[in-house]
């Protein structure tokens, strides 16, 4: 009768030697679900950097592009070509059609945009910085215009994307 009891006690419960692997097996399982995520979370950041580097591309430039086609000339005298840290100022319009003059700069790395001597706000997000800005101006025979470089650069990455876009004054086109 003793033995018989010895034998039902012994077989209930974990030995010390289970429950170590049980739990040297729940650390691996966690460790990967950890790093899963954490890798999941960086390029979630990431994706998320480049989507606000192209968003502050497009609204730049789409910008920059519409003024200097729709300019009637280029402010060569009021403006710096060919250096990173540019600003172009164009002979344009405004909304009513009156003559103005619309000037794009860089400064705190954004990019603003001023008509008629009143800053209208900032092109680039928040998060994005301008370590680059460059206008050439070029003219030749039929037409004039301005190509533009712009670097971007998140606040939270060292990697810089380029942009590149050119446009040519509607004005400026000779036969």
């Amino acid at each position: 009768m003793i033995s018989t009891i010895k034998n039902k006690y012994s077989s209930r419960g974990f030995s010390l030697v289970e429950v170590i692997v049980y739990i040297a097996l729940l650390s691996i399982l966690i460790g990967a679900i950890t790093w899963s995520l954490g890798s999941v979370l960086h390029s979630y950041n990431k994706m998320k950097d480049e989507r606000a580097l192209e968003s502050s591309a497009i609204i730049s430039m789409d910008r920059m592009i519409k003024e200097i086609r729709n300019s009637k000339s280029v402010d060569l005298a009021h403006s710096a070509t060919s250096t990173s840290d540019g600003y172009l100022t164009l002979n344009g319009y405004d909304s009513n059609g009156s003559s103005t003059v619309i000037k794009f700069y860089r400064s705190n790395n954004r990019i603003y945009i001023d008509q008629g001597g009143v800053q209208l706000g900032p092109l680039t997000l928040e998060n994005i910085e301008v370590p680059s800005l460059v206008f050439r101006y070029f003219t030749n025979a039929s037409s004039t215009g301005v190509k533009i470089e712009l670097g971007l650069q998140s606040s939270s990455s060292t990697l810089i994307n380029y942009f590149y876009d050119s446009a040519i004054l509607r004005n400026s086109y000779q036969n």
